[in-house]
């Protein structure tokens, strides 16, 4: 029963849904008190969007309509390839503690790639990114995840970093000049499954742009899923700020993709 109890008082009382329902309480009550015939319904409106949107039960399915766009495959399936191109994000460089790297939820990057090197399906991990902070200080996020590499056995001369990048294009532009000083030309693009999309626009429109002689190949290998399979329960119709990040995250991702869109279709012009 306290399970229960604290449970029901989690969807209300936290501090997301406790200010999501008492904002609409007073909405109506604002309503209630305006005297003009007609009476505005446009920020009760709102605030329901709003609180659809914050639901794990909607927010998981605008995301999964981005992951769900390149299929996972199964790592004993896969065809061998030169190297794992890992995009950054994977780690919060400013909470460092006893030199050891802190993940964040984009980890699985650099897990997939290291299953993918353990596998044998390639040969070296391109590890990208320094930080997309303005002012950065201290180590890159790559040079960190390089080191962590290399702490649990994995040879340096596998692993190719760029110290320098800061955004996607960055991250191609740098990463495949190394891959290309070793000879690479097949790659498994390791990022989030909402991010493959606009990675994978990328990838092809720098290596168009800035490597149209070398026959590179790069092949999505998507992770961190964001989205829910499983509904959990009621819990999945209540607003919750992790369900407001995951939605934010995905309409994000759809800005970025139509901006992309609107950008070529200028070029085009």
């Amino acid at each position: 029963m306290f399970f229960l109890l604290s449970k029901i008082f989690s969807l209300i009382m936290f501090p997301f849904p406790f200010f999501y329902f008492s904002t609409l309480a007073g909405l109506f009550y604002l309503r209630s008190k305006i005297t003009v015939h007609k009476k505005p319904n446009w920020p009760i409106v709102l605030h329901l969007i709003f609180g659809i949107i914050s639901t794990d039960i909607i927010a998981s399915q605008i995301m999964a309509s981005l992951e769900d766009r390149f299929p996972r495959q199964s790592i004993d399936d896969l065809q061998p390839a030169d190297a794992a191109f890992v995009l950054g994000g994977i780690t919060n460089t400013l909470a460092k503690v006893d030199n050891e790297p802190q993940f964040t939820d984009g980890a699985d990057r650099l897990f997939a790639a290291i299953d993918l090197y353990k596998a044998g399906k390639v040969r070296y991990i391109i590890l990208t990114g320094k930080s997309a902070l303005i002012d950065h200080k201290g180590i890159a996020e790559s040079e960190e995840l390089a080191e962590y590499l290399v702490k649990r056995g994995f040879r340096k001369e596998d692993i190719i970093t760029d110290r320098e990048s800061q955004n996607t294009i960055e991250n191609y532009q740098n990463g495949l000049r190394l891959a290309q000083e070793k000879n690479l030309h097949s790659f498994y693009l390791i990022t989030s499954a909402f991010h493959m999309q606009r990675a994978m626009t990328t990838a092809d429109q720098v290596i168009g742009q800035a490597f149209a002689g070398a026959s590179f190949i790069m092949m999505p290998f998507p992770v961190d899923y964001r989205s829910d399979r499983i509904t959990s329960g009621i819990e999945a119709f209540f607003p919750s700020a992790h369900a407001i990040l995951k939605a934010s995250l995905a309409i994000k991702e759809y800005i970025g993709i139509v901006a992309y869109q609107v950008r070529d279709l200028l070029i085009a012009k």
